[in-house]
């Protein structure tokens, strides 16, 4: 087994990263009782996932190296590949009830188009990163987890890069189309695109975790904002 570094503050802050998705979710469906919006459920559907991914990082020190935790491990891969594209389509939602042109596009055919590319970018992720892989333990910082084997050539994360490219995007036109300008859309996936650059070979998943986390609290203020206005 690798193991690199020798502090514990992911072994620490995973828990509460954990504790912190169950108050977002909880905070979703409150929202969600006052306005179901598509948006919110995608919303709450992707950070059940993310909660996933947390408690997975949080335990496996706890339960070692073995078939459960790499089982555990493939489903976070898994969940990164399907889930983490529909904030895509979330940003998009959300841009509509901003009454965001863009540009003179139908609303039909932004539908369209931004669905082509969330499933785009969830067959490049299960492509890359899920089908065919194989899976090494490795310890960073007091995490125990697995990670596709490094000697099978490192593949970025294409998928995941692209999809907060395209959310930047959308947060930079809502920023510059709306007043006063919200902004939070933008700084939310400008941080995670920053977190997602970060190599985790080196620096460990707290840093991406950490603005997945922040990505999902820009969201949901965004959703709040358009819910009360």
């Amino acid at each position: 087994m690798k193991s690199v570094g020798d502090s514990v503050i992911s072994d620490i802050l995973y828990p509460i990263i954990t504790i912190g998705y169950i108050f977002l979710i909880y905070w979703a469906f409150l929202l969600l009782r006052k306005n179901k919006q598509t948006s919110l459920i995608l919303m709450i559907v992707v950070m059940f996932g993310l909660l996933y991914d947390t408690i997975v990082l949080s335990i496996g020190t706890l339960l070692g190296t073995g078939e459960l935790l790499y089982n555990l491990n493939l489903g976070r891969y898994i969940v990164h590949a399907l889930l983490t594209p529909l904030y895509i389509i979330v940003a998009y939602e959300q841009s509509i009830r901003f009454d965001i042109n863009w540009f003179g596009i139908p609303k039909k055919m932004l539908q369209v188009i931004f669905g082509v590319v969330m499933m785009v970018f969830i067959v490049i992720a299960l492509t890359t990163h899920v089908i065919g892989v194989t899976l090494v333990p490795t310890t960073f910082d007091g995490v125990l987890r697995y990670i596709i084997d490094p000697t099978h050539g490192r593949v970025p994360p294409i998928a995941a890069i692209l999809t907060i490219i395209v959310i930047m995007i959308i947060g930079f036109v809502v920023m510059l189309k709306t007043s006063p300008r919200w902004v939070w859309l933008f700084i939310g996936a400008l941080v995670m695109f920053i977190g997602s650059a970060v190599p985790s070979s080196m620096f460990g998943t707290l840093i991406g975790s950490l603005a997945e986390f922040f990505l999902s609290i820009t969201l949901l203020l965004t959703e709040k904002k358009l819910i009360e206005q």
